[in-house]
């Protein structure tokens, strides 16, 4: 009877002991799953990067047509007076220059809302006239300009005339005004273009008008002669 009783308190311990070890996996088990899920819930997901796309400008053509002009327009470049105050004759030279001319230029586009809204025309540049030849062919300007409606300037170089030297007699007691001017001629002027996204390869067809400065010409000095006054 005594052996039975060991046995069944032996027995009875066991269970308890086990049971209780269970239990305590149990929680552990419920803790860590707190702890997991608790982490996971802080962890920051960050949004896809989205790639903009790449645009270039093709095909761009200029051409005249019924809304298309020229008009021209004097532009003083520099007003120089020459001084005698004595009584023999003086020769003076007279120094002009171009380094200050500018070319313009600004695109006016009739589908502007037909573009891509993603497409920055400010990062696209093209070539712009500088001649126009009565065959209807352009010649470009070297230097590219922005693709966009904003007024843009460049620095215009007449090349081998970027200079011009006179030499002048000024007679005695007298003053020559020098006035120095150029003509500039200004067109407007229709353009079609391509406008092709560089990743997926769809072309846009744009259209619209060029206007500015076409090119300089006919630099032209007048002199003209004052007799000094006895003050002077």
């Amino acid at each position: 009877m005594i052996d039975n009783t060991k046995h069944y308190l032996h027995t009875n311990m066991a269970k308890k002991y086990i049971n209780g070890f269970f239990n305590r996996l149990l929680i552990i088990g419920l803790f860590a799953s707190m702890i997991f899920s608790s982490c996971s819930k802080s962890t920051k997901v960050e949004p896809e990067e989205t790639i903009s796309a790449e645009y270039s400008i093709q095909d761009v053509r200029y051409f005249i047509d019924t809304n298309s002009k020229i008009d021209t327009v004097k532009v003083g470049l520099k007003d120089t007076t020459l001084y005698n105050s004595g009584n023999v004759l003086v020769v003076q030279k007279f120094t002009g220059n171009f380094n200050k001319l500018i070319k313009t230029s600004r695109f006016q586009l009739t589908n502007l809302d037909a573009l891509p809204k993603d497409v920055k025309l400010d990062d696209l540049f093209v070539n712009v006239p500088q001649n126009w030849y009565s065959n209807s062919s352009f010649d470009l300007f070297p230097e590219q300009f922005p693709f966009n409606e904003q007024a843009n300037q460049k620095l215009y170089s007449l090349a081998s005339r970027s200079t011009e030297a006179l030499t002048i007699n000024v007679p005695p007691k007298s003053k020559i005004v020098v006035n120095y001017s150029i003509l500039a001629y200004n067109m407007t002027c229709s353009f079609s273009a391509i406008l092709q996204n560089k990743t997926t390869g769809q072309r846009y067809p744009v259209t619209g008008t060029w206007k500015d400065l076409l090119r300089y010409d006919n630099s032209h000095i007048k002199l003209t002669e004052h007799l000094l006054t006895a003050n002077l």
